[in-house]
């Protein structure tokens, strides 16, 4: 039976990005809480919320923010830890994780194992979910913070620093049941309210649906709607740590105080890892630039909310990092790493799978590409291969969306389309 166990730290950060060891503290990104202290987690600070909230639960507290070159050695010290209980890690935030438990022979003592090692070191207090899946270990960490823990469902064990809370087997659906449909995290918002309209209010009530009706109202969805109700996630724990990184380095042999100079190398470089991230459909979550000026090296860095792979992006976001370093002396090379390589989001694949990135190849593809669709319309009819931008929603579909918009998402109409870059 699959075994999953969600992994959450609080104060990994606080004391690793300033000189505070001690006392009330609290990382922002972006302006919101990742992280904080034990002070401040007692005086109402929590996760997410925003940094004027955080002042007003804590006033006294240091604000930390954050920064990725600094805290990407913590982290990754955190996550090594981790590979010790697992080989199948997958990072979720920069305090968060799943891992894959699976076979593994005594997993209370390598959880204990992996607590003594975290604490007091790295972390000082550690809640870890273990269940069926993902969606259940995560519920269940959210279910302890907020004192939810039904002894004949669940079984919580604490450690010094510590708490571990394991759903029972058998127990997932009833353990769901009493929780509001928000604590299924997999969905939206918008699901979440739909949900609400229909008048349910405990994630049991949605189990008990019929699901005709659930399949009426969101489509093919309705049987993952059931599943998450019952505990039931299909979603595996992805490998993705160690994290691939892909590296790019140029060298000035005289050196260079040029900017335009600076900018030029930054763009081809930027170019040649859109070329490897674009082969294999792939984008970087991280970018970390290194500039060398003499002995020393400049470092700064910056992340990306969904994986990144366009040149012109990368390009920005490297001219942006370099413009805040104090670099006053001429620089000798430059080492640009693209960190975090995932499978993209929402890229669109050609019938062609090597990189494109000069303008004249990139006119010889779109040449193969009409050649094969113009072959391709030859064997079969126009109604069947149809150019993506050609295609129209029927009137009455669209009707219907106005009324149900969720409809779309159902439609039993699959065109064979062609998209042009």
């Amino acid at each position: 039976m699959k075994r999953v166990a969600f992994i959450e730290l609080r104060g990994l950060l606080c004391g690793k990005l300033t000189a505070v060891s001690s006392g009330a503290s609290v990382v922002l990104k972006d302006g919101a809480v990742i992280d904080y202290s034990a002070e401040a987690g007692s005086a109402g600070v929590s996760v997410g919320i925003r940094e004027r909230h955080a002042r007003q639960a804590c006033h006294w507290a240091t604000l930390v923010r954050y920064d990725e070159a600094a805290a990407r050695p913590v982290i990754d010290a955190f996550l090594e830890l981790v590979t010790r209980v697992s080989p199948i890690v997958e990072p979720v935030s920069e305090t968060q994780a799943f891992a894959d438990l699976t076979g593994l022979p005594d997993e209370a003592a390598a959880l204990a194992a992996f607590v003594s090692a975290l604490v007091p070191d790295l972390a000082d207090r550690v809640r870890i979910g273990v269940a069926s899946s993902k969606l259940l270990a995560k519920a269940a960490v959210v279910g302890l913070q907020s004192g939810y823990a039904p002894g004949r469902l669940c079984r919580v064990t604490r450690l010094p620093g510590a708490e571990v809370i394991e759903v029972l087997r058998g127990a997932e659906a009833e353990y769901l049941a009493p929780l509001p449909p928000d604590r299924l995290w997999r969905l939206d918002g918008a699901t979440v309210s739909a949900l609400e309209s229909l008048g349910v209010t405990a994630i049991g009530q949605l189990a008990k649906l019929p699901q005709s009706q659930l399949n009426r109202r969101f489509g093919s969805g309705g049987r993952l709607l059931i599943d998450l109700a019952r505990g039931i996630d299909p979603v595996p724990v992805r490998p993705l740590y160690p994290r691939r990184e892909l590296e790019e380095r140029m060298a000035f042999d005289e050196g260079t105080a040029d900017a335009g100079v600076m900018a030029v190398a930054l763009g081809r470089m930027a170019a040649r890892l859109e070329g490897r991230l674009s082969r294999d459909l792939e984008g970087c979550r991280r970018l970390l630039l290194e500039v060398r000026a003499g002995p020393t090296a400049y470092h700064a860095a910056r992340g990306f909310a969904r994986p990144e792979a366009s040149a012109g992006a990368l390009r920005t976001a490297l001219q942006n990092l370099i413009a805040r370093l104090p670099v006053n002396e001429p620089v000798t090379s430059l080492k640009v790493v693209a960190g975090d390589v995932q499978p993209a989001v929402g890229i669109q694949p050609d019938l062609f799978f090597e990189p494109v990135t000069d303008s004249h190849e990139r006119v010889e593809a779109r040449e193969r590409l009409g050649h094969t669709l113009e072959a391709l319309k030859k064997k079969y009819s126009d109604r069947v291969i149809t150019l993506g931008k050609d295609d129209e929603v029927p009137r009455r579909e669209r009707m219907l969306a106005l009324w149900d918009p969720y409809r779309s998402s159902s439609s039993s109409v699959l065109h064979l389309a062609a998209y042009r870059r």
